[in-house]
């Protein structure tokens, strides 16, 4: 068998994209580079012309690599894609970065069929491109600016979201916070809205001072928000959680702060992440079906790239809340302000 271009890569030291520029002569590649690569192609097999398949699948993550690598829904969903892409002789070709041009090219330039996305924000013009350049694709997640149709995975985050704030409103809460992810996406901005619906259903209100956004979800930033929201003179009895990561943040700040959990303070979030399980008291939280996301996508991106004439359905899964022991009723007395220092 022929030298690929990813054997070319390897050998010339360089990446795919720059063997593909140097071959098709569509970009440009240094001389020392190019040298390289012509010492390295001998026995190449060339990459495929528009049309042909490469047996070849994109996963792009729009996020930064710490917080795609330690995250249990997004690897979990590799693992699911990474199946598919074992059982039907696909490889797979990871992007992590949040520049639209960076999926494109990989399309461009025959590295790839067709393309997974994670992780993409609602400012992001990739869909919109792909839409118009007719690329197979499929989205784990939503994309509320587009209305054309096009293959999404995902659960009802709204649902899910008002379905864990009306646990905590039947167990007697009524001072609710939320610790939001960036509202500039899907997942951040439905949870958001299930959130507030619950609250309304409930004759509830929800007052601006208990919603709180992580712009960058970190460890940090999200140990200086659950404080902000326990240092409050009528202060939140339970919080809702954007993700596990988040509400493991609740559960520092509160022990910190001298508070009991569940005792003064109820927790419940999303992902049912490993840990979630081990933590002390054990979390209450939406477990998400995210090894099945990955390999139902990964599936119908193999049924757009062998079958483009036919439609491929959105999939909507279920979720299910998991009850633990983050959450009990709210103390009888009433809660005064944690003393700072």
């Amino acid at each position: 068998m022929g030298k690929t271009i990813y054997d070319v890569a390897r050998e010339a030291g360089v990446g795919v994209a720059t063997v593909s520029r140097a071959l098709n002569g569509s970009g440009y590649v240094s001389e020392a580079a190019m040298e390289k690569i012509r010492k390295a192609c001998e026995g190449y097999s060339r990459t495929p012309k528009r049309g042909e398949k490469v047996k070849s699948i994109g996963l792009v993550i729009s996020h930064d690599p710490e917080y795609f690598f330690v995250n249990d829904t997004y690897l979990n969903a590799m693992i699911g894609i990474s199946t598919v892409a074992k059982e039907r002789d696909f490889r797979l070709v990871l992007e992590i970065n949040n520049q639209s041009h960076r999926c494109l090219e990989l399309f461009r330039d025959r590295l790839i069929d067709g393309a997974i996305l994670m992780g993409i924000r609602q400012s992001s013009t990739l869909i919109t491109e792909l839409l118009r350049t007719k690329y197979p694709f499929v989205l784990i997640g939503d994309y509320l600016k587009e209305s054309a149709p096009f293959c999404k995975i995902d659960i009802d985050d709204f649902s899910m979201a008002r379905e864990a704030v009306r646990h905590l409103i039947t167990l007697g809460h009524r001072r609710i916070g939320y610790i939001c992810g960036p509202l500039d996406y899907s997942s951040c901005q439905k949870r958001a809205d299930g959130y507030r619906a619950a609250l309304a259903e409930a004759g509830l209100s929800a007052p601006e001072e208990y919603f709180v956004t992580c712009d960058n979800i970190t460890e940090e930033k999200a140990l200086n928000l659950a404080k902000q929201l326990l240092y409050q003179p009528n202060r939140v009895s339970a919080i809702l959680a954007f993700n596990d990561t988040v509400a493991f943040a609740v559960y520092q700040a509160a022990r910190e702060m001298g508070i009991r959990i569940p005792e003064g303070l109820s927790v419940i979030s999303f992902d049912d992440s490993e840990v979630a399980k081990y933590v002390s008291p054990r979390l209450t939280t939406v477990r998400q079906p995210s090894f099945e996301k990955g390999y139902q996508a990964a599936q119908k991106l193999v049924e757009q790239i062998e079958h483009p004439e036919q439609p491929v359905p959105s999939i909507v899964m279920q979720g299910y809340l998991i009850f633990r022991d983050s959450c009990t009723p709210p103390p009888e007395t009433n809660m005064r302000q944690p003393e700072k220092g």
